[in-house]
């Protein structure tokens, strides 16, 4: 640290008088940063006989920026840092008590100040100074100590929590960037001030980085402002948004780099008047839209504002128009709760407002998806009959196949038991056997046509009423030409397939049935069916005589199978046929659900 020199008698006449608080250090010596020393007499010894119960007391507003006292030539105190970084003790009022070790009541008591100063700081020098006793001079110090240290500080915490909590609904709804610039104002106040009130430096490495630091501050503070405002009154200007913050970066960038004497010139000349001129501008725009355009929340905000010009005038009244008015009172802090709960309630309109709109959005919405969700569930309906109108139309494609295994069937089956009965029984049964065939027929007529219309229907939950007409056909038809026919079907469905599906099955168990009838001479003939998760099984085995695959194919008889493979395949299955002398197998697996598949034959 450097040393202070022990003041030393100096003759009256190099003195120059001053009036506490010096508010005219750059006024004297516009240029000069150094130590100044500032000399203080009083008589003590009418406070002698008081002084226990009532102590002569020493009480200072402030050293700026930092300094040492001397009473009596005695050293009282000495701040921490006396070079850069300098302690900052322009916000820090202090006092002391003169014991009688260092005043004299013979004769006056001499009070030497040394303080260095930095003239970009205002206000640079010493501060008010007052001696006297305890019951008088405390009253005095607690007052500056509400109004530089504690009431700035309170200010700078709710402006702190104000800030953040708005930015948190930010977050929470980008929609809102009313509470964004709110936020980011009270943030750059904090920044502004906050620097300020700094009493050590760290980790800004001197006076001079304080005052660049809390200058750039304040010109990012007006800008937020300005385009807090402009998002209050509603309005959008890209040119002129984009204009204020490339003057915001030129005005950083010069305070950055501007060398330390040019520093006051440039903030006192350009930066400083120039945007208090346009924050001023925006006021008085916002007011002006305000009485044209009332709202509650921007009623509250004028009137806000017209509070804020006056502090700011005055506060500023100090930096361009110092006068001997004694202590310099900033009326900023003292504002900002004030306004905190200004803002409060304007916010809490805000949010209102746009609660209320989101809900009448909320509402629009709900009526504009109720207005799409007939629209989609009619053209759902639409396209319903379009697919019903293609599933008849692919119906009336696949009749022939129907009719080759369904009609065909029957007449194959009735062709067979007639040939059967040619010469071993009289006409009267034959004409019986003939009349049952004939029914057959048109039974099997009428199925296909009801088809033809029900395709699109849901299958039965259960197997049994799907294949009673199949069966109650079938088993009859066994039962007369001597033949057994086992019936394996599970009581219900795990998944109930589709009625197409169900078509598919059937054909393809008539299928192999005919084949059997027509084909196999077999005796015994077993259909099985079985479901899990996963797929749907049914197979159809005879103990007839079996057949050669290839021959079949040669021959060209294998219409029917291949009917079936084409069936099996429409469904995404496989079918399997296996057949040799005394056994013939077909087996057709198709997924419970949708999927793909094909067919094999051996």
């Amino acid at each position: 640290m450097p040393s202070i020199p022990v003041p030393q008698h100096t003759p009256d006449d190099a003195w120059v008088g001053v009036s506490l608080p010096d508010l005219h250090w750059y006024e004297r010596w516009p240029d000069y940063q150094g130590w100044a020393l500032y000399r203080v007499t009083f008589q003590a010894d009418c406070f002698q006989e008081r002084q226990l119960d009532d102590p002569l007391t020493l009480v200072i507003s402030y050293l700026n920026a930092a300094g040492a006292v001397y009473v009596n030539g005695q050293l009282l105190h000495r701040d921490i840092a006396l070079s850069e970084p300098l302690t900052q003790g322009v916000n820090t009022p202090r006092h002391w008590i003169l014991t009688s070790l260092a005043s004299r009541t013979d004769q006056l008591n001499t009070l030497h100040v040394y303080v260095k100063g930095v003239p970009q700081r205002i206000p640079a020098g010493l501060g008010s100074v007052v001696i006297a006793p305890y019951h008088e001079a405390m009253p005095t110090y607690n007052a500056w100590l509400w109004s530089k240290v504690r009431i700035p500080w309170m200010s700078i915490m709710v402006s702190c929590a104000f800030g953040l909590a708005s930015l948190v609904v930010w977050l929470k709804n980008r929609q809102l960037k009313v509470f964004f610039w709110y936020g980011a104002v009270n943030l750059a106040w904090v920044l502004f001030y906050g620097v300020l009130q700094l009493q050590d430096p760290w980790p800004l490495p001197s006076t001079l980085a304080i005052l660049q630091v809390s200058h750039i501050a304040f010109v990012f503070y007006v800008a937020c402002f300005c385009m807090l405002l402009w998002r209050f009154a509603e309005r959008q200007s890209p040119r002129l948004e984009s204009s204020l913050w490339v003057c915001v970066a030129i005005a950083s960038v010069v305070l950055l780099y501007v060398p330390s004497p040019s520093l006051r010139p440039v903030v006192d000349v350009v930066v400083l008047p120039l945007f208090v001129i346009l924050l001023l501008s925006v006021f008085i725009q916002f007011i002006t839209f305000t009485v044209s355009h009332p709202r509650t929340e921007r009623v509250i905000v004028s009137v806000t504002l017209i509070f804020f010009v006056v502090i700011m005038l005055h506060d500023l009244s100090w930096v361009f128009v110092p006068t001997e008015r004694g202590e310099p009172t900033i009326w900023a802090p003292y504002a900002t709760l004030p306004a905190a709960i200004c803002m409060a309630l304007v916010m809490t309109f805000v949010s209102r407002r746009t609660i209320q709109l989101l809900t009448s959005f909320n509402t629009e919405l709900e009526s504009e998806i109720e207005v799409a969700r007939q629209t989609l569930q009619k053209q759902m309906e639409d396209q319903q009959r379009l697919q019903i109108a293609n599933s008849k139309l692919h119906e009336r494609l696949r009749l022939g196949r129907e009719l080759h295994d369904g009609l065909g069937s029957s007449l194959v089956s009735a062709i067979a038991r007639m040939e059967r009965h040619q010469g071993s029984l009289h006409h009267a049964k034959t004409y019986r056997i003939a009349l049952a065939t004939l029914k057959l027929l048109r039974n099997d007529l009428r199925h296909i046509i009801d088809n033809a219309f029900t395709s699109s229907q849901l299958a039965s939950l259960e197997p049994g009423p799907w294949i009673a007409p199949i069966r109650q056909r079938y088993s009859t038809l066994f039962d007369e030409l001597g033949m057994r026919l086992v019936w394996s079907v599970p009581a219900r469905w795990q998944q109930p397939p589709s009625a197409e599906r169900c078509m598919a099955l059937a054909r393809i168990m008539e299928e192999a049935l005919t084949n059997i009838i027509k084909h196999s001479r077999a005796k015994t003939a077993r259909i099985t069916m079985r479901q899990n998760t996963q797929s749907l099984l049914l197979a159809i085995e005879d103990d007839g005589i079996g057949f050669d695959m290839s021959l079949v194919k040669e021959a060209g008889f294998s219409v029917g199978i291949q009917s079936m493979q084409v069936r099996a395949k429409e469904q995404s299955g496989h079918l399997w046929v296996h057949s040799h002398p005394g056994t013939t197998r077909i087996v057709v697996r198709t997924p419970s659900k949708g999927g793909r598949g094909g067919t094999s034959v051996r």
